[in-house]
C-alpha cells in the first residue's frame, strides 16, 4: 500500500520588522554615534584650521597662541564654520550605516519619515511656546556675549555661513543623530521616560562649549531638545521633529539677519 508523503515545510525564523520605535540597534550604538559625531566635528575643524594656518605661514609659540588665533582671526573663523558641513556629511554617513545596517535595511521607513498626524497649527503652537519661554528667560536673565556671538560678529561671511548651516544642515543631521538613532536605541533599552531624558540632556550637553558663558541659552536648548524628543516620542516619526527644528532655527536666523536692517531703519526714522 502506497503512502503519500506530505511535503515538509521548512520552518523559517520569525523576524520582527525594524520600525522607528523598534530599531535593530541598541543604546550602545546610540552612544557610539553620539561620540563619533563629536569626534568628527572636532577632527574636521581642527584639520581645517591647521591647514589654513600652515598655508598662510603662521607659526605659534604654544597651543594657547594657536587657540587664540582660531578664536579671533576672521578667516580662521570662516574656515572653522565652513568645515562644519563636511563634518555633518560624515556624521550623516555614519548614521546611515547604523540605520540601514550597512545598506541592508531601508533608511526612511526605519527612522520614520511621516507626518505623524501633526498639523500646521500644532507647529505654530509649539513655536509660540518656545519663543514665549525664550523671550521671558532672556528678559529675566539677559545673556552676555558667547562664542557663537563672537563668530557671528566676526564677519558677514561667517554670519551667512552660520545661517546656512543652522537652517539647511544642522536640523536634519542633528535630528538623525539624536532622535533618529540615539532616542530609539535608548527607548529599546530603558523605556520612554529615561530615553527622552537622556536624549534631551546629551543634546544640550554637546552645545555647552558654545554657550557655557550663558546658562540661560543652555536652558533654552534643553527646552528645545525636550520638545523635539517628546514630539518624536509621541508621533513615532522623525519628520515632525525635523520640521519643528528647522522652523525654530529658521525663525532665529531670519530675526538675526533682520536686526541690522531694523536698527538702520529705526535710526533713519529718528533723524
Amino acid at each position: 500500500m502506497e503512502t503519500t508523503q506530505q511535503p515538509i515545510e521548512a520552518e523559517l525564523p520569525v523576524t520582527l520588522e525594524t520600525s522607528p520605535d523598534r530599531p535593530h540597534w541598541g543604546a550602545l550604538a546610540g552612544v557610539a554615534v553620539w561620540i563619533g559625531s563629536i569626534a568628527l566635528l572636532v577632527i574636521t575643524q581642527g584639520l581645517a584650521i591647521s591647514g589654513y594656518a600652515l598655508f598662510s605661514g603662521r607659526e605659534f609659540a604654544d597651543n594657547a597662541a594657536f587657540a587664540e588665533f582660531a578664536r579671533t582671526d576672521p578667516t580662521a573663523i570662516i574656515v572653522q564654520v565652513a568645515s562644519t558641513l563636511p563634518a555633518h556629511l560624515l556624521t550623516l554617513g555614519l548614521c546611515v550605516l547604523v540605520i540601514t545596517a550597512f545598506f541592508q535595511k531601508p533608511f526612511w521607513s526605519t527612522i520614520g519619515w511621516t507626518s505623524g498626524g501633526v498639523k500646521v497649527w500644532h507647529y505654530v503652537a509649539m513655536m509660540l511656546i518656545f519663543f514665549i519661554a525664550a523671550l521671558t528667560l532672556l528678559n529675566l536673565f539677559p545673556p552676555g556675549e558667547d562664542d557663537l556671538d563672537r563668530i557671528i560678529k566676526s564677519s558677514t561671511t561667517a554670519l551667512y555661513l552660520v545661517g546656512f548651516l543652522a537652517v539647511f544642515s544642522a536640523p536634519f543631521v542633528e535630528e538623525v543623530v539624536y532622535r533618529g538613532v540615539m532616542y530609539p536605541g535608548f527607548l529599546k533599552k530603558m523605556g520612554m521616560p529615561l530615553a527622552i531624558t537622556l536624549t534631551t540632556v546629551l543634546f544640550a550637553l554637546v552645545h555647552v562649549p558654545q554657550y557655557y558663558e550663558n546658562p540661560v541659552k543652555i536652558a533654552l536648548l534643553t527646552l528645545l531638545s525636550f520638545m523635539l524628543t517628546a514630539l518624536r516620542a509621541v508621533t513615532g516619526s522623525l519628520l515632525p521633529a525635523f520640521i519643528l527644528h528647522t522652523l525654530i532655527n529658521g525663525t532665529q536666523i531670519a530675526l538675526l539677519l533682520a536686526e541690522p536692517l531694523v536698527r538702520r531703519f529705526a535710526e533713519t526714522g529718528a533723524q
